[in-house]
């Protein structure tokens, strides 16, 4: 693939859904909410089809982003028994069965709460207690060609890396704004 520039696809900062670290569940949920009423204001007036975000950005004392939070670890941030487990993203490649799940959720006692309580759960668990923080695999600069960012997507499977400017955070770029682009890409090719 020939070097393209990834700039076009940057979404600004100020158009993202950010939130500070020390901020509950419940805050992220509503910024989040209203990330996407602005979205589809902006794509009202402005056309396009660009997705809607998924993630909450999470900010530090001095707005420098250093985590997020998206709806897989918003709902698994209810509940808090999952950490007792462990490391459960290798467990899905075992085959698990649906009685081994079904034990896991009686041993751990995870979702005994009924779900009346969520409300009362989501304004007292905090951001930063359940994000997933912005490691340097996850941050490339405003010049990163599209084929690297597509190979960081694939080898550390993100679903957005942070685009800097030097030390500056100015943006991300979404595996879904990639996909299309290459999906656009493949259908320009005349082929078929």
């Amino acid at each position: 693939m020939k070097s393209i520039s990834i700039k076009p696809l940057i979404v600004d900062l100020k158009d993202y859904a950010v939130i500070s670290v020390e901020a509950t569940l419940h805050d992220a949920i509503q910024i989040l909410e209203e990330s996407h009423e602005r979205f589809f204001k902006a794509i009202h007036v402005h056309g396009g089809n660009r997705y809607k975000h998924r993630a909450v950005l999470v900010a530090d004392q001095k707005d420098r982003i250093v985590g997020k939070l998206n709806q897989y670890d918003m709902i698994k941030g209810l509940e808090p028994r999952y950490d007792e487990i462990g490391d459960d993203s290798r467990l899905s490649r075992f085959g698990i069965t649906r009685s081994f799940m079904h034990d896991q959720m009686r041993l751990f006692g995870l979702w005994q709460s009924p779900l009346s309580h969520i409300c009362r759960k989501a304004s007292s668990i905090k951001v930063r207690h359940i994000m997933r923080p912005m490691t340097p695999d996850c941050i490339i600069s405003e010049d990163t060609a599209l084929d690297e960012v597509i190979h960081r997507f694939i080898v550390y499977k993100r679903q957005l890396l942070l685009v800097n400017r030097g030390e500056e955070t100015i943006g991300v770029v979404r595996l879904t704004d990639i996909f299309v682009e290459v999906c656009l890409t493949i259908k320009s090719c005349g082929l078929g």
